[in-house]
């Protein structure tokens, strides 16, 4: 719940594109940087480098470290990330995607 997390940030932005092909760059999130300015050093723990259920991967977001791992994965609609930030106590949904 975002009233008991120490950080929550949402974002949403509407996007004229198919789900699958917005999927497609959900799950590449070593590629986030590129076109998400509040991400960096993206590291998927994952021999394909892809998100996928159960996938751990770390991250940064508003210079917090960040280590995630996919709890739901419903393609192309709901992906969600349960975190722990090193540096605090946050833990809340890092990643959720719904398309609709």
């Amino acid at each position: 719940m975002p009233e008991h997390a120490d950080l929550f940030a949402h974002n949403d932005i509407v996007i004229a594109a198919p789900a699958g092909k917005i999927w497609e760059h959900l799950i590449h999130a070593t590629a986030w940087p590129d076109w998400y300015s509040n991400s960096a050093s993206v590291v998927v723990n994952e021999p394909s480098q892809l998100l996928a259920a159960g996938v751990r991967f770390a991250w940064t977001t508003f210079e917090l470290q960040i280590s995630s791992t996919v709890a739901e994965f419903v393609p192309p609609m709901i992906a969600t990330t349960p975190s722990r930030s090193i540096h605090s106590r946050a833990r809340d949904a890092a990643m959720s995607a719904l398309f609709w």
